[in-house]
Formats: C-alpha cells, structure tokens, sequence
C-alpha cells in the first residue's frame, strides 16, 4: 500500500491581463508521472501526478519537488517573478491503516512502519507481544516483544488467512486455505507446530481450549462452521439445526 502527501491533481491559476504565459516544469521522472493540462476558462494549469509501481520502492519516505517556471517568452528569456513555483511531493512506502468516515482516531505515542502486510493480529498479555500473520512478502508468525521491543519470526509452510490465540494467550491458531497450523508461542518450547488438513478455506476461527478449534468460512452464499479436533485430527461440520 501506498500513501502520498500530494494529491492526484494539483492546480496553478495564471493572471496575464493583455496577455498570455509561457511556462515549462521539471521534476525526477523516476520519482513520479506528471501530466497536464491548460485551463482556457481562467487561465489555469492542472497537473496530475502519479507515482509508478516499477521498479518497486523499498519501505521508506521519498520525495521530490515539481519545478513551474513562467516566462513571458517562448524562450524563457523574461520569467515571471517570484517564480520558480515548487510543489512538493512526497511518497510513503508501507502499510498503513485507513481511517474510518466520522471517526477520529487516536493519536499513538509511537507508531511503526511495517515492512510486511498483516492477515491477523492478537495480543499476548501472558507474553506482553502482538502476534501477527503476514503472507507477503513470506507466510510468517511474528511476536513483536512490547518490552524489548524485538520480532521474533515463525515461518509458515503456506500463506495465512487468520489468526487466533489461546485463552492464556501461549499457543496460537492460523488459518490457512484448507489447513489449519497451531503453534507453540513461548521461545523455550519443544512443541513443534502441528498442522491439520480441514475441508475449507478458512476464512476466521477461534481456538476454545485444550481441543476444539472453530472455522467459519464464506462460500457459496453460506458461512459454514467446521470443529475440529486437535488430538485426533479429525474435521466436522457443526449444524446449528442439529446441533
């Protein structure tokens, strides 16, 4: 995802009573597409700025000036004063949040660019971390330690759709499609992850106890609940008529 501080268009109102402007512009035409055009109606220019997908840019900030230079001449020999006119541009590489219509939000302390998406996310209040689930740019289990402030990586064999945790907030459940993978979270632990094959794509569930995991999944106009048991391995369909 992408953010800029500029928007797509921007506009430059000219006043030349008795006559007209000339004008050219710069900028880095590998940092941005600029475009524009001339408003006849009140003698203005429109620039509509765009920000190419290739090569991809690292995470990170970057920016550039958009240049106008107005002369009375076709030649530039008498340019307008006060100019040039710059226009800033910027563009933010990352994953950002997008804000909600008609809700403020709050305003954190810190906040930290993330070089990865994010499918899932949970607390830990027994680890005092934030689990997370990324697909790209790998399948990965991250804990981002609050204290420490480090992230410790858990690679998954296949992408992630969702995530789940434990009451005590140790072990956590990821979603996959047709597979569900439950992990051991505490560092010191032996226990491998474990992953079971379930007859869906799962699109949310939620690890209840020692046993039972719940998915639910949208698909074909209905949102079926699957139980599946982590001891045997075994997956069913629960029946809210029957059940």
């Amino acid at each position: 995802a992408t953010e800029s501080s500029l928007p797509s268009k921007v506009a430059l109102s000219l006043r030349n009573t008795g006559g007209s402007y000339w004008y050219k512009y710069s900028y880095d035409k590998a940092f941005a597409d600029v475009s524009h055009s001339h408003r006849t109606a009140d003698e203005g220019l429109d620039f509509s700025v765009g920000f190419p997908l290739f090569p991809a840019r690292a995470v990170g900030s970057y920016s550039d000036t958009l240049s106008v230079l107005l002369c009375y001449d076709a030649n530039c020999n008498r340019e307008v004063p006060g100019g040039p006119f710059n226009l800033p541009m910027r563009l933010d590489v990352g994953y950002f949040a997008v804000a909600e219509a008609d809700v403020e939000p709050l305003q954190p302390a810190q906040t930290t660019v993330l070089t990865h998406d994010v499918l899932g996310a949970a607390y830990s209040a027994a680890l005092d971390a934030v689990v997370t689930v990324s697909a790209r740019p790998t399948a990965t289990l991250r804990l981002h330690d609050l204290r420490s402030g480090q992230v410790r990586t858990v690679p998954l064999a296949v992408p992630p759709t969702s995530l789940s945790l434990s009451a005590d907030g140790l072990r956590a459940a990821v979603g996959h499609d047709a597979a569900v993978t439950l992990l051991d979270l505490q560092a010191d632990s032996p226990e491998p992850a474990r992953r079971f094959d379930v007859p869906l794509a799962v699109g949310s569930l939620v690890l209840a106890g020692d046993r039972v995991v719940a998915m639910g999944s949208v698909s074909n106009n209905s949102n079926p609940i699957y139980w599946l048991d982590t001891k045997t391995g075994l997956a069913s369909r629960f029946d809210a008529a029957f059940g």
